[in-house]
């Protein structure tokens, strides 16, 4: 369907965005110098500004810069970062985490909340994160009005366009609609992603750097999951699974996954079917360091005992932790040939494994071409999982221009 014309309003608020995450990313600008990074008039420049000062979206600060030839001293103009808030609220399998978020991604204050069943319906769903969201702004002693946006993330298949959750494999009734749900109840702009294409969005917001042209990231653990950045957006695919690198076939006739497919890669190096596979090798002759370290008792198998069982170089272990590392980096190096991206971030806390990274390092340049992107190995990723709620309500307030707190102005 073809894209329809811009009125005059669109075109502000996407030189507000333009602005605004000009800020964002390259910190405090003088007027001058925005005018120069954003092509955008002088005069253009000192209107916008002035709206977004007024409005509260970014401040003069007590800092100048010295330009020109005649040495003219101009003002610098920043987000306001300590002023205004976000809200995170992320879903996990028996609970969602509550978080207000500063625009400078600080933390002030959480709240857990545990699910009373699963899949939680519309009705439960709405009443219990429109309430903890009311609570946890009373709680904090935040004006309404300093809370610019939402952002809502839960695992599965997420149309981010509609905000809705199509299928979150048990979490949340299917075809969930979070937005309408929540704004029976909530006046703020509203977000919605799914949890590991919010992981990838956090790459560049928390750092404030701005995200390159393409970026697969690949989370391992305790399942699969993927995402990929290009032209600077989350793509998402026609029907809103594009990149489930988890649930590709690699093993026919294989076990049954979560998705409802058999042979996905996720049913061969989960950490679920890691120790699923470890239960077959149990025993004194197979895997005697793990069979040692269990007390010879299966009932005290975990995963943590098999790593550490395939640190100590049990053999048993050892050859299923090969098939884990040779599967993985096969779906690897085969998403960057097929999707040549410019930079490829593996996150996983089993990178601290060092054994296991440089395994998999090694078995994805075995596999890769000599094109091969850039690779980044994260050891430790739960501030991108824990902070891809708010980071996807800071995007929304970069993306649509302050729009909220224009709106309100207005109003």
């Amino acid at each position: 369907m073809a894209k329809s014309g811009q009125n005059v309003s669109d075109i502000k608020n996407a030189n507000r965005s333009l602005l605004l995450n000009i800020l964002y990313y390259d910190g405090a600008q003088s007027r001058k110098a925005l005018a120069q990074k954003s092509n955008l008039t002088p005069a253009a420049i000192t209107g916008l500004m002035a709206e977004l000062i007024v409005e509260g979206a970014v401040v003069e600060t007590d800092k100048v810069t010295t330009e020109g030839r005649l040495g003219r001293s101009e003002q610098l103009i920043d987000i306001n970062y300590l002023s205004l808030y976000v809200i995170g609220i992320r879903f996990e399998t028996e609970s969602f985490e509550t978080s207000l978020v500063r625009l400078d991604s600080k933390m002030t204050a959480k709240k857990i909340t545990e699910l009373p069943f699963c899949p939680l319906d519309r009705i439960t769903f709405g009443k219990m994160v429109s309430a903890t969201v009311q609570d946890i702004i009373t709680e904090s002693a935040v004006d309404v009005a300093q809370v610019v946006g939402v952002g809502v993330t839960v695992s599965g298949i997420v149309d981010s366009e509609h905000g809705a959750s199509i299928d979150s494999y048990g979490i949340l009734e299917k075809d969930l609609n979070i937005v309408s749900e929540l704004m029976k109840t909530l006046t703020f702009p509203i977000a919605v992603e799914n949890n590991v294409r919010s992981m990838l969005r956090s790459d560049s917001i928390l750092r404030h750097a701005k995200p390159l042209q393409s970026t697969l990231f690949i989370r391992y653990g305790p399942g699969v999951g993927a995402a990929l950045l290009v032209g600077q957006k989350n793509f998402i695919g026609s029907n809103y699974r594009a990149v489930e690198l988890g649930h590709i076939s690699v093993e026919a006739g294989g076990d049954k996954c979560v998705c409802g497919k058999r042979g996905c890669l996720e049913t061969v190096v989960s950490y679920e079917a890691i120790v699923k596979n470890a239960k077959k090798i149990f025993s004194a002759e197979q895997a005697p360091v793990l069979f040692e370290s269990c007390n010879g008792d299966i009932n005290n198998l975990t995963l943590e005992q098999i790593l550490s069982a395939y640190e100590k170089e049990d053999v048993g272990v050892n050859h299923l932790m090969k098939s884990v590392v040779v599967r993985f980096a096969m779906a690897v190096a085969n998403s960057a040939v097929l999707l040549d991206p410019e930079r490829v971030l593996l996150a996983s806390g089993i990178f601290t494994i060092e054994k296991f990274a440089k395994q998999l390092q090694n078995a994805i340049s075995f596999f890769s071409d000599q094109h091969k992107p850039r690779y980044l190995m994260i050891a430790n990723s739960s501030k991108l999982d824990k902070r891809g709620a708010a980071c996807v309500a800071i995007h929304a307030f970069l993306a649509t221009g302050a729009k909220t707190l224009r709106d309100n102005k207005v109003k």
